[in-house]
């Protein structure tokens, strides 16, 4: 966790320092219309530095470790995606300036970053995919324990870090023949109807529909402490399913998840039209010049030609140059 903040911190700077540029930059710069209005679009670029600055990931990060609450869940799946796709907007506008496209390393130096926002979509959407399947298997303990209603205590606050703990577990009151089957201070017997409430291998979808997060839980990936693996399956999951537009998820009917598929659906496909389009304007702009080239070249033996008659071939080479820089 402090190796996440300290990185994180370190990123920050970088972006403090790009308000501080921006601020001295238009300070200087003098402009005779000082209307209301001019002010504002002066000023108006800085808002998105100062958001990008912000530190939403540290704050959620120390916030979660000591309670969790539906603020820092906002944070964390709706902030800071925003946050991360307008830095990761300016750091492409940065790296994409325009390659020599008459070599071979140009063309293809520019098709991989035409392809770079696809790489990084994926990235943010396989991250979102990992948080979203451990939030749905609490949500299904939750469920289960919301059902069995322990009177005196909170245990679904249990399962998150900061969780108060349950320090009136015993005092808690059984209701019902289901309730006294499953004794609220028996580790071992709260984790049985834990598992079978939330059936994960094999699955029951009428006991509980995970939809596109089976898969995660189903194979233990979301329990593995092992990052590489939990990066590189969240970045195949993201880079799958926007290239195929989301058509193979599976979703259950909870709003939240339907509402990230047609997210992913919608992405795909627009990232697709987008990178489309580079590649033929980048295929279109290869094409007219070699067309003027082949233009260029016939104009040479027509200027010569013309320079011949006219008996001006002794100043072939500065009307030459004179007559191209002209057309």
């Amino acid at each position: 966790m402090w190796t996440f903040v300290g990185l994180q911190s370190v990123i920050q700077l970088f972006y403090a320092m790009d308000i501080f540029v921006f601020w001295k930059r238009v300070h200087r710069r003098r402009n005779a219309n000082r209307t209301v209005q001019a002010c504002i679009f002066k000023w108006l670029p800085i808002i998105p530095r100062i958001y990008i600055s912000l530190p939403i990931a540290q704050a959620t990060v120390l916030i979660g470790r000591y309670a969790y609450n539906w603020d820092n869940y906002i944070f964390l799946v709706f902030f800071y995606p925003v946050q991360y796709t307008l830095r990761t907007y300016g750091t492409f506008g940065l790296i994409k300036q325009p390659p020599n496209m008459e070599t071979g390393i140009g063309r293809w130096l520019q098709a991989i970053l035409d392809f770079l926002p696809f790489i990084i979509a994926s990235h943010l959407f396989g991250a979102l995919w990992y948080h979203f399947a451990a939030e749905r298997h609490v949500g299904c303990w939750d469920k289960a324990l919301r059902e069995i209603e322990f009177e005196g205590c909170e245990a679904h606050h249990n399962f998150y870090c900061g969780g108060p703990p349950l320090t009136n577990i015993e005092n808690c009151s059984m209701r019902t023949d289901k309730q006294r089957q499953y004794h609220p201070y028996s580790f071992k017997e709260m984790a049985t109807y834990l598992n079978a409430s939330c059936p994960i291998n094999p699955e029951n979808t009428t006991k509980f529909d995970f939809g596109i997060y089976q898969y995660a839980l189903r194979s233990g990936f979301t329990r593995s402490p092992y990052l590489p693996r939990k990066f590189l399956q969240s970045f195949w999951w993201g880079l799958r399913n926007l290239s195929s537009f989301g058509s193979n998820l599976q979703t259950s009917f909870y709003t939240l998840e339907i509402s990230f598929s047609i997210l992913i659906s919608i992405t795909g496909l627009a990232l697709f039209l987008v990178y489309l389009n580079a590649r033929v304007q980048v295929s279109q702009k290869r094409s007219d010049r070699i067309k003027l080239r082949r233009k260029m070249q016939m104009m040479n033996l027509d200027i010569d030609l013309w320079l011949s008659r006219n008996y001006l071939s002794g100043h072939n080479k500065e009307l030459k140059k004179l007559i191209m820089k002209n057309v």
